[in-house]
């Protein structure tokens, strides 16, 4: 089984497990499990995409929950970012919170 396949897996036995208790425990969990262990890439996110600015490539962006921004999540988590750059995004409290716990953030 490839880490890709280990990740998709655990967001959807983490979506099963959690999901029912409310949407806030899921950030919760994102912001426990990442850590900056290892964080080297820089990414940008913008309205309509997720970009790898150290690679420089697009990031693709796996429809694995019902809301948005917890595919946002699993997507920025698998690049293993050392910091997040936020191009005219509007996101919400939780969200910009747990981008906080993952990597150094940067509104522009």
């Amino acid at each position: 089984m490839t880490n890709r396949e280990k990740e998709e897996n655990y967001a959807i036995k983490i979506r099963e497990e959690y999901s029912p208790k409310g949407e806030s425990d899921i950030y919760d969990i994102a912001s426990f499990i990442t850590g900056t262990d290892g964080a080297k890439n820089r990414i940008a996110v913008t309205h309509d995409a997720l970009f790898n600015l150290t690679v420089r490539r697009p990031v693709e962006i796996i429809d694995l929950f019902d809301k948005p921004e917890l595919n946002l999540i699993s997507a920025i988590i698998r690049e293993r970012p050392c910091e997040i750059l936020l191009r005219g995004v509007s996101l919400s409290a939780p969200m910009n919170n747990t981008l906080r716990h993952i990597a150094r953030v940067v509104v522009e």
